[in-house]
């Protein structure tokens, strides 16, 4: 396995699983290239996560996944698993090293590409819809970076749909972002933002958003969706206008 092959591995990985969340064994990622893992720790896109609940049991050739137990032996932790398929119902020793696991998401991984374009920190996006939020990337243009989890990674911006895994590479010993590429998308936007959205529905999702923030106590708010979108601050105010959105008509936030 190459780091390449590991970097699509992680992208397989995440986008396959329900809500953008994967777990990899320690076991796995020793197979895994050292470097092309170290590169993944430090992006912040592997990271630690609590010990796996479940396992593959070894007792029998079935190779059932069942269920860990955690019992404590002369103050030692003993993982186990209760097999009751044998003829004769036994407890597996399952060794603990087997149970160590990392964590990929689509969140860290839209966090990654957040600061490795230069982009201010955004709110994370939604797993259940399994898109997160890069922010607002500005060159001659601005627009709005998405990542969108359904099976391939793709970054969605100014009406293109660019595939993760052609802009973010791993080479050598590091991972690798195409910025230049994102850059010409946003100079050069498809008609009719390639969602079917109107200029007045865009407006209306923004005020939603500046909404959604002010309720939830959000101060800045403005700012703060001004940096998602990759806008001034300026035009936004001129978006929540034209959308008849004001503070004074939403009822304020509750102190806690």
């Amino acid at each position: 396995m190459t780091g390449a092959d590991a970097l699509a591995e992680l992208f397989a990985r995440i986008g396959d699983s329900l809500n953008g969340v994967a777990y990899i064994s320690e076991e796995e990622l020793a197979n895994w290239p050292k470097s092309a893992v170290v590169a993944f720790e430090r992006a912040g896109m592997l990271k630690p996560a609590s010990p796996a609940t479940s396992a593959i049991c070894d007792g029998c050739d079935r190779q059932c996944p069942m269920a860990i137990e955690i019992a404590n032996h002369a103050g030692q932790p003993v993982a186990s698993i209760f097999c009751d398929k044998l003829e004769h119902a036994a407890r597996i020793d399952v060794p603990l090293d087997r149970l160590r696991r990392r964590q990929a998401s689509g969140r860290a991984l839209a966090g990654y590409l957040t600061k490795a374009l230069g982009i201010p920190d955004v709110s994370p996006g939604f797993a259940e819809t399994k898109t997160w939020l890069v922010g607002g990337l500005r060159d001659k243009r601005s627009a709005r970076v998405e990542l969108h989890g359904s099976n391939v990674l793709t970054l969605k911006l100014a009406g293109h749909e660019v595939p993760l895994a052609g802009v973010l590479t791993f080479q050598g010993r590091t991972l690798r972002l195409d910025r230049r590429r994102l850059v010409e998308c946003v100079n050069s936007p498809l008609a009719g933002g390639g969602s079917g959205e109107s200029a007045e529905q865009r407006r209306q999702a923004i005020a939603r958003r500046c909404e959604a923030l002010f309720l939830g106590g959000c101060r800045n708010f403005r700012k703060v969706v001004a940096d998602e979108y990759g806008i001034k601050v300026s035009t936004l105010r001129d978006i929540l206008k034209r959308a008849g959105f004001s503070t004074r008509g939403v009822p304020k936030p509750k102190k806690v």
